[in-house]
């Protein structure tokens, strides 16, 4: 999986001719720097960018990439949806789960039936 410091292209600040379709390139996501594999020096120096790039006022993001290509000389990537969204399913999941297991009521529950509630069963009795 590929990681790369993006951010929307926008005419006034990437530039554009009059001939380009502007609108369309609105839409796309301009890479400003690229991690290929796993190498935790790179992806440190990618933070440190993301950062450098912010201070500078160019809203930029660090995300997975499915692919990266060249269109009217400059490089754009498309981004993993579905990685993100894994990434959103699981943070909801355990942040469930974190917040089931630290309320007291959950462990009185688990002594009465041996188990944690489920989120359902913790949301019909966590006022008790």
């Amino acid at each position: 999986m590929s990681f790369a410091v993006v951010t929307k292209w926008s005419r006034g600040k990437h530039g554009c001719i009059d001939t380009e379709p502007h609108k369309y390139l609105s839409t796309k996501y301009l890479i400003l720097d690229k991690l290929l594999h796993n190498d935790k020096k790179k992806f440190n120096e990618l933070i440190k960018y993301n950062s450098y790039y912010k201070f500078h006022i160019i809203c930029s993001t660090i995300l997975p990439i499915k692919n990266s290509y060249l269109y009217l000389d400059r490089l754009f990537a498309n981004i993993n949806y579905s990685f993100l969204n894994f990434i959103k399913k699981l943070k909801n999941k355990y942040s469930k789960v974190v917040l089931i297991k630290k309320d007291p009521w959950s462990y009185k529950f688990r002594e009465i039936r041996g188990r944690f509630p489920n989120y359902n069963e913790y949301l019909l009795n966590k006022f008790i």
